[in-house]
């Protein structure tokens, strides 16, 4: 029998240290994990992880974490190791590099892994290895003095593309550095090999929108990744199914809104938002439905008082390790001022599926079916319906949301808004709004 140890307690949270000497209490515990292990299991494997999930190009300083781990592990009589990298698609952040060292270093660990990448760059990139080499150092050094943040504040492995490290200063000198590293190559194939390398970047620039980078820039940054992404035959960008054509829509809507948000005039749409306060309860054998527990009249005065403004969903308010349904419930007096021609109610994010009912009756359905969206990907996927139907300004309102849930976490984790318009809006205009304004709308 082969026991195989996980590292999910500490590189799903402090992706950017090596767990043999991290301070925090998930990686003791992992380290006692693997000893105590060590002492019974004459097999003993290791799954450990070195990529963002959620961003399979984010430029991820953490190959100074590779040796340490390994080292470690050859100490406690483990005897295989598996680095779980970008596994769905070609393409990823430094993939033939890490490929390259990580194989190198498992066959010898005794090998120097920053020889090893050395060696490589100079290897792979010929006449363009100065500028790549360069530029590596640039992502250490961004990682040594602003990644740590990541570390600190538990931000996790699927940190976002806005993190610290990743700021505009890196951002501009990175770029400096690739187009130093193309106009070196003497070759279509080396050429070929740094326009890849460059993409994390891209993606990072593409990922802050076009009010980052200006419109013009932007566009042609979208068109660049497209062809690139096309050519490398590039299918995830992320965890999850094939979502390269999603992510391109995705910003080639940020460049519609973006010039939409231009032609608004002040005062176009009014935004509310919703208490942040709602009433929790599980719903472990999925009655509530044929309960009602969606009826305006329903007592919830014994449920529990969650936030979504608070936490990471439900798990993280008082119901650990629960994966299944949920409802969450509140009433609420909508503003009269509210009342236009179109009354959204827009939800930042529901982990996972969501019904939504409002005045006891349906009123819409946020699900993989109705979406075609999979489980990793509706988690974190915005959206907005037009709710005038039912919900009644000036008046009281019961709006209930029945949540589906089936890995972490669990619930509503953002805020809920009411947008009214005299114009139609979708999501993404919506979330525009939200982005533009300078503080938190009034509960």
């Amino acid at each position: 029998m082969i026991v195989r140890l996980c590292n999910d307690l500490h590189s799903w949270r402090y992706p950017l240290c090596d767990f043999a000497a991290a301070p925090y209490p998930e990686s003791e515990r992992y380290r006692r994990a693997i000893i105590g292990w060590s002492k019974i299991a004459d097999h003993l494997s290791i799954w450990d992880y070195t990529v963002n999930f959620s961003h399979y190009l984010a430029p991820m300083p953490n190959m100074h974490v590779i040796a340490p781990s390994v080292w470690f592990y050859i100490d406690h009589n483990v005897k295989g190791i598996m680095f779980q990298g970008a596994y769905q698609s070609p393409g990823a952040e430094r993939m033939e590099m890490r490929c390259w060292v990580m194989a190198k270093l498992l066959w010898d660990p005794s090998r120097d892994v920053e020889r090893l990448t050395q060696d490589f760059i100079w290897g792979y990139y010929g006449k363009a290895a100065p500028a790549i080499a360069e530029y590596y150092e640039l992502l250490e050094q961004a990682g040594r003095e602003r990644g740590q943040i990541i570390n600190e504040k538990a931000i996790g492995i699927r940190y976002p593309m806005d993190s610290e490290f990743l700021s505009r200063e890196f951002l501009d000198q990175a770029t400096v550095l690739f187009d130093r590293a193309e106009a070196a190559a003497r070759s279509d194939e080396v050429r070929r090999r740094v326009q890849l390398a460059r993409l994390p970047i891209t993606y990072v620039k593409l990922s802050r929108g076009p009010e980052f980078t200006g419109v013009e820039e932007y566009r042609a940054l979208l068109d660049e990744f497209e062809s690139i992404a096309r050519r490398e035959k590039i299918t995830h960008l992320a965890e999850g199914p094939p979502d390269l054509d999603v992510r391109l829509q995705q910003w080639r809507d940020a460049l519609r809104v973006h010039g939409e948000l231009s032609k608004l005039q002040a005062g176009a749409a009014e935004i509310w938002a919703l208490p942040a306060e709602w009433r929790f309860a599980i719903d472990a054998d999925d009655v509530g439905v044929s309960q009602a527990w969606f009826a305006a009249a329903l007592d919830d005065s014994a449920w529990a008082a969650v936030r979504s403004d608070q936490g990471n969903g439900w798990e993280s308010q008082g119901f650990p390790h629960y994966t299944g349904v949920g409802w969450y419930r509140q009433a609420v007096a909508i503003p009269d001022k509210l009342k236009r021609k179109h009354l959204y109610l827009h939800f930042r994010a529901v982990d996972e599926e969501a019904w939504v009912y409002i005045n006891g009756r349906p009123a819409f359905e946020h699900t993989c079916a109705s979406t075609g969206l999979a489980p990793q990907q509706i988690w974190v996927a915005p959206f907005a319906f037009d709710a005038g139907e039912h919900l009644q300004p000036g008046e009281a309102n019961t709006i209930a949301v029945r949540v589906r849930n089936i890995a972490g976490m669990g619930g509503i984790y953002k805020r809920v808004y009411v947008v009214a318009a005299d114009r139609p809006l979708d999501t993404a205009l919506i979330e525009a709004l939200l982005e533009a304004q300078s503080e938190e709308p009034a509960d």
